[in-house]
């Protein structure tokens, strides 16, 4: 699971069990273990068997947890409620608090330390800003797997679970070394598909192109421009 796009009344995330066609159940669980929501969502082959969830109507800065089923005759936990399956609302407040935010980009599917220190650090959002991952390739197969083994990997796939993880891209996960709106005109809709289906926000661009979009943090908004479909 991937904890997405936060506000303080919403989260998005993301789910991709296996490559199968189901539908599944997201419950979300108070401080007191009250479960405050429930939303599901189908994993359709159209969007790579990614399940994408909206949890609205959450208090702000606040700590959930949560719990996703497979919906079924007999209802299968697929990941449990518990302290490694959290996430926390933002504060709307736009002064008088802290806000702590991580910004990488140029990061391959390869060992780094990097996502250990965002978790030691606490940071309350990653940001994702391009080059993350190396794709260069505009075919829907190749960038959806380069995505996939990304988020996969162990130590950003744990920070994930808990804290937001949000992004843009730059020329190599939009499908080409130096590309633009121009030179991967032919390629630039599925390189966005592919990303669409593993970014976990609330906007992607237009809904038809681009992929900008922005967070509302309360003491800190992050705007995050398209300078690449667009050019």
């Amino acid at each position: 699971p991937l904890v997405g796009a936060v506000s303080s009344s919403t989260v998005q995330m993301l789910y991709r069990p296996s490559a199968k066609s189901q539908t599944l159940r997201l419950r979300v669980f108070d401080a007191n273990d009250q479960m405050v929501k429930t939303v599901s969502s189908d994993c359709l082959v159209e969007r790579d068997f990614v399940a994408h969830f909206t949890i609205s109507g959450l208090q702000p800065a606040m700590t959930y947890e949560y719990q996703i089923e497979r919906i079924g005759d007999v209802p299968e936990v697929l990941v449990e409620a518990g302290p490694a399956h959290h996430f926390t609302t933002a504060n709307q407040q736009r002064t008088g608090e802290r806000v702590v935010v991580s910004f990488v980009s140029c990061v391959d599917v390869e060992p780094t330390a990097i996502w250990n220190e965002m978790e030691k650090l606490k940071v309350d959002a990653v940001c994702l800003m391009g080059d993350t991952p190396y794709i260069d390739s505009s075919d829907l197969g190749v960038a959806r797997k380069k995505h996939r083994q990304f988020l996969q990997m162990p130590d950003l796939a744990r920070l994930g679970q808990t804290t937001a993880v949000v992004g843009i891209w730059d020329d190599h996960d939009f499908g080409k070394n130096n590309g633009n709106g121009l030179n991967l005109v032919e390629g630039k809709p599925r390189t966005r598909q592919a990303f669409v289906n593993y970014r976990a926000h609330d906007r992607y661009g237009t809904g038809r192109e681009g992929v900008y979009h922005k967070m509302d943090l309360g003491a800190l908004e992050i705007f995050f421009l398209d300078p690449r479909y667009f050019s």
